[in-house]
């Protein structure tokens, strides 16, 4: 058999083909590393966002919790809502005219630290006007005007609520619908403030609202009766209208005085009257009796002592010892005499005296009968009494 050379052939190589082959597998590994990058880089850029979102209302959250207690703590003193300031550090405007703007900085650096003052004064503000703004309808402390009893705030509190029986009233088992905002703060975002938060007039976004890439801010609302269990308005009003006495004693308090009056005047004045008419009659009595017998053995002791001194004078000793009895017996009939004219002054300075306590018996009588009682304060109890409930009622 012929021997065949296979010189002139060329055999395919291996090592070219291989080195294809691997060359393609580094692509299809290097576009999968690009994919799981790209994915690890979205999957960290998403929980960095995540966290900073967390982040920023956490510190938010801390804000709006120093800026309510501030609120409260300025309730507390100075029995009112902070009014809003008109510009950003700005104080507080209270004409009236001014429900939402900035957070007055005299009541950030008032009632927080210097580092905590300057981010409030950053907070929108809104504050109800009847809650800022604050008519005296009670009295203050007459020995203390600066104390402030919370009465007229709570007294506005208890007018905002809803009557029982409103669609908004708050009564079990029916639907409740938001109570009033009474006042409510809105924190920036990274971005400042967007969207109702900036605008000058309104109200703020839903507190509600949910946080995402775009709205980052924060709003805090507190409703009216929310402040009136914290500013405890149940226990003000109650301790005011008295709830089941209250209405009573200002239909019966007119009669009793009356009747008080009368018994004061039928057990007091008129047993004092009398007595001193009494004394004064017993005085002139006893010392017109006493008078009497006293001028009567005068005059009898007279005669018997003139007998006897001339009988004396004849020289008869009996006689003589008598007209000495006479004369000592004058001296104690006198001297008894000084003691009845004693007794009587005694008696008429009893009915001076008696005289005296009369007189102020009467004026206080007089006073105490033209007392006036209630007056000028019907209206604002009637209306505190009828809401005063509906203040702690638990709300939405």
């Amino acid at each position: 058999m012929p021997h065949i050379s296979l010189k002139g052939r060329q055999r395919p190589r291996a090592v070219a083909w291989g080195r294809h082959k691997q060359s393609g597998f580094s692509l299809v590994v290097a576009a999968a590393l690009a994919a799981l990058m790209a994915i690890v880089t979205l999957a960290v850029y998403q929980r960095v966002q995540v966290n900073q979102l967390a982040a920023d209302r956490l510190s938010q959250d801390l804000l709006l919790d120093k800026a309510d207690a501030a609120v409260r703590a300025f309730v507390a003193i100075r029995g009112r809502l902070p009014c809003p300031a008109q510009v950003f550090g700005g104080t507080e405007q209270c004409d009236g005219t001014l429900s939402k703007g900035w957070f007055p900085a005299e009541v950030a650096a008032a009632l927080a630290p210097t580092g905590t003052a300057e981010r409030l004064r950053g907070l929108r503000y809104f504050a109800d006007q009847r809650l800022s703004v604050i008519s005296d309808n009670f009295p203050k402390e007459p020995h203390d005007p600066q104390i402030v009893n919370g009465h007229d705030f709570c007294r506005e509190l208890a007018l905002l609520s809803p009557l029982g029986g409103d669609p908004d009233g708050g009564l079990p088992g029916l639907v409740r619908s938001r109570q009033p905002v009474a006042y409510s703060f809105s924190s920036a975002g990274p971005s400042g403030f967007t969207g109702r938060n900036s605008s000058a007039t309104g109200s703020f976004e839903s507190e509600d609202r949910e946080q995402n890439a775009i709205y980052r801010e924060r709003v805090r609302e507190v409703t009216v009766r929310a402040l009136a269990r914290e500013a405890n308005c149940a226990s003000i009003i109650g301790s005011l209208n008295m709830l089941t006495v209250a209405a009573s004693w200002h239909a019966a308090m007119p009669g009793i005085r009356s009747k008080l009056a009368f018994d004061y005047k039928t057990y007091i004045i008129w047993p004092m009257a009398n007595a001193l008419v009494t004394w004064t009659f017993m005085a002139i009595d006893e010392a017109a009796v006493y008078a009497g017998d006293i001028a009567f053995l005068i005059t009898g002791m007279h005669e018997l002592e003139s007998e006897c001194e001339a009988e004396c004078t004849g020289g008869y000793l009996a006689a003589c010892i008598a007209a000495g009895v006479h004369a000592a017996q004058a001296i104690i009939v006198g001297t008894q005499g000084l003691a009845v004219a004693v007794d009587a002054a005694a008696l008429m300075t009893r009915s001076i005296t008696a005289a005296i306590e009369l007189s102020r018996a009467r004026d206080f009588y007089a006073g105490y009968d033209l007392v006036p009682i209630w007056d000028g304060q019907d209206g604002v109890l009637k209306s505190v009494d009828a809401l005063g409930p509906l203040v702690w009622r638990e709300g939405p």
